[in-house]
């Protein structure tokens, strides 16, 4: 496998989904690593363990602006090798394609809530965390601290209850990045959103 992602004839990627509009929130985008090699890895194999190292480095970060890697797709360059003075290991740059999960304002989102507290609860959107607000909430719903864990109930519908492990269905209305993670602020206070039941 880690030899199908080195060398331009063995590209593996689908266009398709890119040129519908459909699944936004993840993009193709060229990126640019170091990577430090031991000399003790210098052997026939060694742009393998090359790959391998980008993988672990890089799948499963976060890029800021990019958004999160969530797979090195193709290999398109490594570099020679730098040398420098004291330092054992040697320095590959790698020119690489990568699967990106980037959400963008106003997609409309599916996640998990983890966390319900008294001005809102949080959901997971895969690598990402977003809060959404009790006043981004229908005002049917009302927080019930007398379950356990204590939950948003729907008073038109006591079915329809928010609670830690719920899978909803939000829309993202604010996203804020910074050096090391992704925040959303999402609503479900519109049609077609909240508690999938």
């Amino acid at each position: 496998m880690l030899r199908s992602l080195v060398g331009s004839e063995m590209c593996i990627r689908d266009r398709s989904t890119q040129s519908t509009g459909t699944h936004r929130m993840f993009f193709l985008v060229p990126l640019q690593h170091n990577v430090e090699l031991h000399p003790q890895h210098f052997h026939q194999n060694f742009k393998d363990k090359i790959v391998k190292e980008l993988i672990a480095q890089k799948e499963g970060s976060f890029m800021g602006e990019n958004g999160f890697v969530v797979a090195v797709i193709h290999v398109n360059d490594i570099s020679a090798g730098k040398v420098r003075d004291g330092i054992a290991a040697v320095s590959f740059t790698i020119e690489y394609e990568a699967l990106v999960f980037r959400p963008m304002k106003n997609e409309v989102v599916y996640g998990v809530v983890k966390d319900v507290q008294q001005h809102g609860f949080f959901v997971t959107v895969g690598p990402l965390k977003v809060f959404v607000s009790e006043k981004n909430t229908p005002p049917e719903y009302e927080l019930d601290t007398s379950a356990t864990p204590q939950c948003f109930v729907s008073t038109h519908d006591p079915s329809a209850r928010i609670g830690e492990g719920s899978e909803v269905r939000i829309k993202l209305v604010g996203l804020a990045i910074n050096v090391s993670e992704m925040a959303a602020i999402g609503t479900i206070a519109e049609d077609y959103l909240g508690p999938l039941q």
